[in-house]
């Protein structure tokens, strides 16, 4: 069993011209506690792009967009979710895996999810 994570601000899409944007993705976690500023130095689980390597992220190198990338609202108090999947089974994702790659590998493993939605102004 692991534990996969997304994280992704829906209220990005006018200011992206219609995406989503994506901060965190996180697979094969085995743990139930992650702490702060860990994204950087765990090594047991394994982490996908996030959407600063986009146009409107910046084009940050994708190396440095395999980890958490913080949230930056720009134009008002975004809505950010928080969606976790507990599946039953470990991942086949490699390091700076993308969104689709996610679900494509947990399509039919999801044993149970919860999304957690929270409020974040700069």
């Amino acid at each position: 069993m692991s534990i996969a994570i997304v994280l992704e601000d829906k209220d990005a899409y006018p200011v992206t011209g219609g995406f989503a944007g994506i901060h965190w993705l996180a697979a094969n976690i085995t743990r139930f506690e992650i702490k702060e500023n860990e994204s950087w130095t765990a090594d047991d689980f394994v982490q996908g792009r996030n959407s600063w390597t986009s146009v409107q992220g910046g084009e940050q190198s994708t190396e440095l967009s395999f980890y958490y990338g913080g949230m930056t609202p720009p134009d008002k108090p975004h809505i950010y979710e928080l969606h976790v999947y507990a599946l039953d089974k470990i991942l086949d994702l490699e390091k700076g895996f993308l969104l689709n790659e996610l679900y494509r590998e947990m399509d039919g493993h999801i044993l149970g999810q919860f999304t957690l939605k929270g409020i974040y102004e700069n």
